[in-house]
């Protein structure tokens, strides 16, 4: 079984003759614990393609140290969750349960050792007066050679690098000044692996440099859609190791992915798109089930206290039941035919005539269409009194306002060639991103009330009332939040840009 950690972690280049500088009085850290030396020896896996270092992905067969095993690193927000499986035997196989989670990233390449790095570390440990670790600083001695076809000689080079449980800014920041100080220089590889074999990752979407009015709306569109397809591709790991929150951002680039579709559907040649926006739709929707169960744990955790506890152990039974569904269907021929859609998508665009035209016009149109189904959506909210009712109506607001949102910000984000439509815009989807959160609280307090009164019927000992006190007035306050928002939404100087 595969046990995971989370580390924060920074690399320093370093010449061989830079001594080691004094770690004594760093921000918390009471004591200074040096270690004796010891060796490492790690064999790293890859495609003979290298797709996952280029992919910021090592997996390694380390022994030596107190960490022998196999170890998979996959990169999140500048952290590493790393997972590690016990050697067990002398096999050099990876484990099944690791090249599970690659299985999107090399489908079903052959994973070969490329690369071999042994190690000399000095470590000194840095530890809080209770005696909690705090970080881990390694002087560490590198020996690095390629394996296979393309074998080199051997790579000798020397760098520090410093490990992190938690994030500790001030203690962070404080030893990288001492280290610089010393003569160290930050790396600019994350891995020692990709220093032997120089593997880049894939070069962002290209960004053109036009003024605005003589901006396509082929080329205003083209960045914002090619990031959030890399996004969908860059995620598929992490959400097979049930990464926290990796869930939910693959559905929010899948759903980015549909409003540019869908929205500006008349720039694309729908023959090739429909049917994507389709597919994209049934990824969203397998992806829904264990995020909201992982929405449903949190909320419950919180309203039902330690009432819950027995309930809690049901939910993430149940989560863990959806992931696996999910991951069964990110698993199928039918999800890597999307993916090398949307990839060939990307390479060879399905644009329409339309999509030559200046950008301004042709998406304003797109977008004028939207916000009148929001305003529809908003009216039939408004004439609806029944709780359950209401409650649908504003769900239909939330996804209509999502959609809008996403569309506008294809066209005003940092991805974009420059912004269509400016600081109106800009105005108008923070606006719905309010409504959105707002909505989004709502709609999840409506299904954990429900959820509260089933389990209340199923485990008769657990008192509810107080839970569903909090919920209802929970609810009552994103009421008036939504009507404030939807009177700013509605002032027709926050809908100018759209003339």
């Amino acid at each position: 079984m595969a046990t995971t950690v989370v580390e924060i972690e920074r690399k320093y280049d370093v010449d061989e003759h830079v001594p080691f500088p004094d770690l004594v009085g760093l921000p918390d850290a009471a004591r200074v614990d040096p270690r004796a030396p010891f060796m490492l020896s790690a064999t790293y896996y890859d495609t003979e393609d290298l797709d996952l270092i280029r992919s910021g992905i090592t997996l390694r067969r380390r022994t030596g140290g107190e960490d022998a095993g196999w170890h998979l690193e996959l990169p999140v927000n500048g952290e590493r969750h790393e997972l590690q499986v016990l050697l067990g035997d002398v096999s050099e196989e990876p484990p099944p349960e690791l090249t599970a989670i690659l299985r999107g990233v090399v489908r079903d390449r052959p994973l070969v050792g490329v690369g071999a790095v042994d190690t000399r570390r000095t470590s000194t440990l840095l530890r809080a007066a209770d005696g909690r670790l705090l970080a881990e600083v390694s002087d560490d001695r590198v020996t690095g050679r390629r394996l296979g076809a393309d074998r080199r000689e051997p790579e000798g080079w020397r760098e520090w690098e410093v490990e992190f449980d938690v994030d500790r800014d001030g203690l962070a920041d404080e030893l990288e000044r001492r280290l610089l100080a010393a003569g160290a220089r930050p790396s600019a590889r994350r891995a020692k692996l990709a220093r032997i074999l120089a593997a880049t990752s894939p070069p962002a979407p290209g960004v053109a440099t036009r003024k605005s009015k003589q901006t396509t709306a082929s080329a205003a569109l083209a960045p914002y859609l090619a990031t959030q397809v890399a996004e969908l591709v860059r995620l598929d790991p992490l959400v097979r190791a049930d990464v926290p929150d990796a869930v939910h951002r693959m559905r929010v680039a899948g759903r980015r992915v549909r409003a540019v579709l869908g929205t500006y559907r008349g720039m694309f040649d729908r023959a090739r798109t429909a049917p994507l926006r389709v597919e994209v739709k049934w990824l969203v929707d397998e992806l829904g089930r264990p995020r909201d169960l992982e929405v449903l744990r949190d909320r419950l955790d919180v309203v039902l206290d330690s009432r819950g506890s027995t309930v809690g152990a049901d939910i993430s039974a149940e989560h863990g039941a959806a992931h696996r569904a999910a991951v069964e269907a990110m698993t199928s021929p039918r999800y890597f035919s999307l993916i090398d859609s949307l990839r060939d998508l990307i390479e060879t665009p399905a644009w329409s005539s339309r999509a030559g035209k200046p950008a301004h016009k042709q998406l304003r149109a797109a977008l004028v269409k939207d916000v009148r189904h929001l305003e529809r959506a908003v009216a039939r909210a408004s004439r609806t009194t029944g709780t359950h009712d209401r409650a649908l109506r504003l769900h239909d607001v939330r996804k209509a306002a999502k959609r809008i949102r996403y569309s506008v910000e294809a066209v005003e984000a940092v991805e974009a060639v420059v912004p269509v439509f400016g600081a109106g815009a800009e105005r108008f989807a923070a606006i719905l991103a309010d409504m959105q959160e707002v909505l989004g609280d709502h709609h999840d307090a409506v299904v954990t009330r429900i959820e509260v009164l089933q389990l209340a019927e199923r485990h008769p000992d657990l008192s509810v009332a107080a839970a569903l006190s909090d919920l209802d007035a929970a609810t009552a306050v994103q009421e008036h939040a939504y009507e404030r928002t939807v009177r700013r939404l509605l002032r027709p100087k926050s809908r100018r840009w759209l003339r």
